[in-house]
């Protein structure tokens, strides 16, 4: 005898079970679905990105030389200073080229440095215009390069003229306190992209390759200026514009508003905008 309900049945339970495995498999599977990142833990790649391969540091350390009316000592003659084995104010640094002197004129005066176990010798030459007991000030830079240790100064030595000044009686010296002067290289800022290429930067940031960014900045005019909020958009500096984004694409901005630094010290604003959709 037949038994047209079972075999209704059957069918029923077949094609639940089905529907089941289909159901399944798109909850495993997920086609066309793509991993959710939250915009602000792009953005903050891309700025540390930016940090890590542009910004350095300079340690500057005024020195105070106070000279002695001995017959050594002459107005606009050039006179030899050597300090030696005094304690290096700044946390390491082995080169001449990590160094530099300054006058107080912002000219700068070639030296020799050696650095050893904390202790280093310092020897310049320098002619004063004037002869007075008053400190004469110089700034001593260090380049403490935190991120990038090819960095250096460019300034070199000069051999010393033989005047043998004796500090204590001809001259003194004092250190005063050290500063940290923190800032961005303007160059290597504009060439994140461009060293190699922007893929590349992409991967050496670990940054998604389904999404992508853009990078520009716009500089104030002399250093002491600021870049207004509203600035001409004509101005700024391509850095990583090789993309677009994609109509109807979700997109997220951070402006940082930055420092370039130069040599010396001096900075200049600037306004770093990131884009990442």
């Amino acid at each position: 005898m037949f038994k047209r309900g079972a075999s209704h049945a059957d069918w029923a339970v077949s094609m639940g079970i089905f529907i089941i495995y289909i159901l399944s498999m798109f909850i495993i599977v997920q086609p066309g679905a793509q991993k959710v990142f939250r915009e602000d833990n792009l953005i903050k790649i891309v700025e540390d990105g930016i940090r890590g391969s542009s910004q350095y540091t300079i340690e500057r350390t005024p020195i105070f030389v106070t000279l002695s009316a001995t017959p050594k000592v002459q107005p606009g003659v050039k006179l030899d200073f050597k300090l030696s084995n005094i304690d290096v104010p700044f946390e390491g640094g082995t080169s001449s080229d990590d160094y530099k002197l300054v006058d107080a004129g912002g000219n700068v005066v070639p030296l020799t440095i050696t650095v050893s176990d904390g202790k280093a010798d310092i020897d310049f030459s320098y002619a004063f215009a004037d002869v007075a007991s008053r400190p004469y000030k110089f700034d001593f830079y260090f380049l403490k390069s935190a991120y990038n240790s090819d960095d250096t100064f460019t300034d070199t030595g000069a051999p010393l003229l033989g005047n043998d000044l004796v500090e204590g009686t001809d001259y003194g010296y004092q250190f005063g306190s050290t500063e940290k002067i923190v800032g961005y290289d303007e160059g290597k800022v504009e060439a994140v992209c461009s060293s190699p290429d922007y893929i590349a930067f992409k991967e050496s940031l670990g940054y998604p390759l389904t999404k992508e960014f853009t990078i520009y900045y716009v500089k104030a005019a002399a250093p002491g200026d600021s870049v207004p909020v509203q600035y001409d958009y004509d101005s700024r500096t391509s850095v990583c514009e090789s993309v677009e984004p994609y109509q109807q694409a979700s997109v997220f901005v951070k402006e940082l508003v930055e420092s370039f630094m130069d040599s010396g010290g001096a900075k200049t604003q600037a306004r770093i905008n990131i884009r990442v959709w």
